[in-house]
């Protein structure tokens, strides 16, 4: 390839580029005058004349525009192919429809339209000597880019501004002229596009079409245009031969294998199929990172390719704007569009354009982790820098897009509708409990595994990675023990559900934990939107359920916000589904390992002493005092005072630990002190829920009160009604009525059945009956209680009945 560099004096030197040795240049497309010899030729350039010319304006004007747009080098034919030679004339013929496709910038000079004469309907471009030649076909389909210009040098527009009026002027398709791969056009379509033009040499017809069919063939100049074209068509014939053979089948293109393990979930997949089987239908899955929205994905396109072997199933992660391309650069390996291999092309806009053509066939495109609306509609300050990658998921009616996302606001903004929404949410308990089993490859004891199926939420990803854990460490490590673990402390838990034990099903450039997972959320949310994390972070400690939307909004009143901030940030939260609310939108709750998760980043980021503080100031505050009237209030915000409470076990746990092991060292294990250490521990431990170590903490208790204190002594009593109230808590019924008939027949032989101690025993022991479903016996011993303290038998107790 030939070249002109333009010099700092305003003229011009020839310089040779060959192969990938060539540097950015602009290209001319032009008209040649009546007569040949007032262009600027070879020989001229060569031997430094032709200035004089009426074509080296053309030469001035290209000077002039690319040093405006910084360009070093320009292409024009005239003077750029030494035509005494007809071998490089051939060649060069040859290779025109590539060299005007890789100019940076193509500059259409139209020498008969005036910049004075162009009126409202444009008549002198429609008239344009331009759009009659056969040469200038080429180099209007051809270009990246390409700019229209008058005689005088200024700009008239851009081809894609101008593509309308163009496409009525030529009858070519509007599509074609913004840069649809012309393989998408069929040959007697493009045939008819050069009807109406002219070449001055008759064979030149058939020869200004080799490019726009991407056939290569040598000149013969005097065989005529009948010959010429004959000898193109049979090129066309083969070369389109050639490419039904090597057309590419419709096939599923996933990165991820099928799961075997996968619980079906019709309700979403049915959903999912008949929104999914309109034309031109965007449909979207939205939940929790970790949720299974993926996953349902992946066993849809599965799905799908075996319901329809000859649709096309694609995969695109939407995370960042290079994964999206790299995305649509693996669709245009697989399709193989015309053009995909070239490094320079426009991926995005060839595979949309490959997307939009019916001929194509039927496709389905998941567009995974949608959840930045940075990435797929960029701010207004970046907005015109280039197209938004949402503005490259066609609406054809061949095909159809499923989304998966976190942002229930970026699902809509992609499909335009609520009703093309879902949102996914944790599994039904027997659904979870099938999963469970098929991860850890057997049966597990089933109270243990639903225990641990609600402790986890029912979350796919957590039951997955739990499932991992314990199958990787078994067989040491089981359900019930992993079930002990998590629930030990919160440290525990913490370590646990931070473990990443890997999915080959998932995103392998993510965390696979399901508290990293979430806290990517967190953290896109703070830098974003700074007061709805605040608002999160204040929410995580409440309750989770029942959380009252006055107490939130008479913080932002207080702090100067209104309620357009309030419901701003409430939005935020519901629409990244890490927080739910009632019917009438009054009370909000959280899953509660979203909440667990919550305070462990405040936690990691050393705000969650602040939070707590702010929370205790809250309630302190709202909490009204105990009398009849606000009774309805106490026991809607009680729930949340204990949440409060709760974070103090954790200290009182330290120093009760400290006094018990001290004792031990210095009193031994039979002093009383010492059992009352041992017993505070267990009662911090049973406030927590931890009933394995309160336990075994009771049951040393208990053994030892019997052996060295005796059966009847208070203490004794205490500590077999300790043990039975943890039994009880842990629906283990009969085990607790064994302790609490004793504690009853002792309490009755000793004390006397007047003795609050004894009556309490007997409350209890009801309890327990009452939850076993012995109505008659509960019955028998709450109305000997009520009357004993009808005749002021000891100071009332509180009885609590567990339901």
């Amino acid at each position: 390839m030939r070249l002109l560099q333009l010099k700092k004096d305003g003229g011009f030197s020839l310089v040779e580029r060959i192969g990938r040795n060539v540097p950015p240049y602009a290209i001319l497309s032009h008209t040649w005058g009546a007569n040949d010899d007032d262009e600027v030729n070879f020989k001229d350039l060569v031997q430094g004349t032709g200035t004089s010319k009426p074509g080296y304006d053309k030469l001035r004007f290209c000077y002039k525009q690319a040093t405006k747009d910084s360009i070093d080098y320009v292409w024009i034919d005239t003077c750029c192919i030494d035509r005494s030679s007809s071998v490089e004339l051939s060649e060069a013929i040859n290779s025109m429809f590539r060299w005007y496709h890789e100019s940076v910038k193509c500059y259409v000079y139209l020498s008969d339209v005036s910049t004075s004469s162009v009126t409202s309907n444009n008549l002198p471009f429609w008239k344009s000597r331009w759009f009659t030649r056969g040469w200038t076909l080429q180099e209007l389909l051809a270009p990246k880019s390409a700019l229209f210009y008058s005689v005088e040098g200024n700009l008239i527009d851009d081809r894609d501004s101008l593509a309308k009026e163009i496409a009525e002027i030529t009858g070519i398709a509007s599509s074609a002229i913004q840069g649809r791969p012309l393989l998408h056009f069929s040959v007697e379509e493009r045939m008819s596009w050069v009807a109406r033009r002219e070449t001055k040499r008759e064979e030149d017809m058939a020869y200004s079409l080799l490019g726009i069919f991407d056939i290569h063939m040598p000149l013969i100049y005097g065989e005529g245009k009948e010959k010429a074209f004959k000898r193109l068509q049979k090129e066309i014939q083969e070369c389109s031969t050639d490419q039904a053979k090597q057309k590419p089948r419709p096939s599923l293109n996933l990165p991820y294998n099928r799961d075997p393990d996968f619980v079906d979930r019709p309700d979403i997949l049915t959903w999912i199929n008949g929104r999914c089987l309109a034309k031109s239908s965007r449909t979207a899955l939205v939940g929790l990172g970790g949720i299974g929205k993926s996953q349902v994905a992946i066993q849809y396109c599965y799905n799908i390719r075996a319901a329809s072997p000859h649709t096309w199933v694609f995969w695109v992660h939407a995370g960042t704007q290079a994964r999206f391309e790299d995305g649509y650069r693996r669709i245009a390996e697989a399709t193989k569009i015309d053009g995909y291999d070239n490094p320079k092309v426009d991926v995005l806009r060839l595979v949309r354009s490959w997307l939009c053509h019916e001929s194509n066939g039927r496709w389905v495109m998941v567009v995974d982790n949608a959840d930045d609306p940075d990435v797929l509609f960029p701010p207004l300050h970046r907005a015109q820098e280039k197209d938004p990658l949402s503005d490259f998921l066609p609406q054809s009616p061949n095909g159809s897009i499923l989304i998966t996302s976190r942002s229930r606001d970026v699902a809509f903004r992609l499909t335009g509708s609520q009703s093309s929404i879902l949102e996914v949410r944790p599994m039904k308990e027997a659904d979870a409990l099938v999963l469970l089993e098929r991860k850890l490859g057997c049966k597990p004891e089933e109270d243990n595994a639903v225990e641990l199926l609600r402790v986890l939420d029912c979350m796919p990803l957590a039951i997955t990675q739990a499932a991992a854990y314990i199958a990787q460490r078994a067989p040491r490590m089981t359900v019930s023990r992993y079930l002990d673990e998590v629930r030990r402390s919160d440290h525990d838990r913490a370590r646990l559900l931070k473990k990443d034990v890997g999915d080959s099903r998932r995103d392998g450039r993510a965390s696979n934990s399901i508290m990293a997972t979430w806290q990517i959320s967190f953290e896109y949310i703070r830098r974003k939107i700074p007061t709805a994390a605040q608002l999160l972070s204040l929410m995580s400690l409440f309750d989770r359920q029942g959380i009252p939307e006055r107490l939130l909004y008479d913080r932002y009143v207080k702090e100067g916000d209104g309620e357009a901030d309030f419901e701003e940030d409430i939005h935020t939260l519901t629409s990244y589904s890490l927080v739910g609310m009632n019917a009438n939108g009054k009370e909000f709750e959280m899953h509660q390992l979203v909440q667990f998760s919550t305070k462990k980043w405040l936690e990691l980021n050393q705000e969650l002493e602040q939070w707590k503080g702010t929370y205790a100031i809250l309630m302190d505050a709202n909490y009204p005092i105990g009398r009849h009237e606000n009774w309805i209030v106490c026991q809607a915000l009680f729930p949340h005072a204990q949440a409060a409470e709760r974070w103090r076990w954790k200290e009182a746990e330290e120093l009760e630990v400290q006094v018990m092991e001290t004792s031990l060292r210095v009193l031994r294990d039979e002093h009383p002190d010492t059992l009352t250490s041992m017993a505070n521990l267990a009662s911090t431990y049973r406030n927590q829920g931890r009933w394995k170590e309160a336990e075994e903490l009771e049951v040393q208790v208990m053994e030892t009160s019997l052996r060295v204190l005796g059966d009847e002594h208070p203490h004794t009593l205490a500590s077999m009604a300790n043990l039975a109230s943890t039994y009880r808590n842990q629906g283990r019924w009969k085990e607790a009525e064994e302790l609490e008939v004793q504690v009853m027949e002792t309490s009755l032989r000793v004390l006397g059945d007047k003795h609050p101690d004894t009556l309490t025993s007997m409350a209890n022991l009801a309890s327990t009956l009452w939850n076993q479903g012995r109505w008659k016996e509960a019955e028998e011993l709450e109305v000997q209680v009520m009357e004993m303290r009808k005749r002021g038998g000891g100071r009332r107790r509180k009885s609590w009945r567990c339901k």
